[in-house]
């Protein structure tokens, strides 16, 4: 009786002694700032695709062409972007951002 005792106040002390480590820092945490609701997601990618459009001076000819990814959220331009991106040669520009208004 006396041993189990013993370990009971010892497994006690050291729960007591590891208490204040999973305490919430004094003060609180530090809040996040609001996140602004009215905006537009953006991404954009590039591909390779030669081609030849009329220039005032002539043809001008490209080697890229470019998509670009304008979304109401984020879950909806990254289903966009991973769409473009899962096609060989395709190459992520820009990466779905928050452009607020």
């Amino acid at each position: 009786m006396k041993r189990r005792t013993g370990g009971l106040l010892l497994s006690l002390l050291l729960t007591l002694a590891a208490a204040p480590s999973l305490a919430a820092p004094i003060g609180g945490t530090n809040p996040q700032p609001p996140q602004p609701s009215w905006g537009t997601w953006d991404a954009t990618v590039r591909w390779v695709q030669p081609h030849t459009v009329p220039g005032p001076d002539g043809p001008l000819r490209y080697t890229y062409t470019y998509a670009h990814i304008s979304a109401a959220s984020q879950s909806d331009c990254e289903t966009q972007l991973y769409g473009y991106a899962s096609q060989p040669g395709v190459t992520v520009i820009d990466f779905c951002t928050f452009h607020s208004f």
